[in-house]
């Protein structure tokens, strides 16, 4: 994997970013690739990845303290992701329909009531 640096700005630190992708380039196949990896751990931290130009869909707090994210995006092809950003509730009111943002993040499985979807755990974002 080629380690990226994406520029810092006041949102979005450095960060070691393995793969800059298009969400059309999300899918099972790729989850099922990332599995073959596991386990992550220190020796072996889990890809991150970047995307860039997506825009908001939806976004809510979600916690009984509100400050976790819940966010749908959508890139200008129209495929969208489902993602959750633990601590980033602080982010929501940046997150107006039509918001346009660049997301580091980590893929994995939500499973909840029998349904099984991909979702990005968001590492951090800025607004463009």
């Amino acid at each position: 994997a080629c380690t990226m640096i994406v520029e810092a700005s006041p949102l979005l630190p450095s960060e070691r970013v393995d793969a800059i992708v298009d969400l059309s380039e999300i899918d099972a196949r790729l989850l099922d690739t990332l599995e073959t990896f596991r386990p992550f751990g220190e020796r072996n931290p889990p890809p991150i990845f970047c995307a860039k130009g997506l825009r908001v869909s939806s976004a809510s707090a979600i916690g009984a303290d509100q400050k976790h994210l819940r966010l749908s995006i959508q890139s200008s092809s129209g495929r969208r992701l489902s993602c959750i950003g633990f601590s980033l509730g602080r982010l929501l009111p940046e997150c107006t329909p039509d918001a346009t943002m660049d997301v580091i993040f980590e893929l994995g499985w939500n499973e909840w009531k029998g349904q099984k979807q991909i979702q990005a755990r968001i590492i951090d974002a800025k607004f463009v």
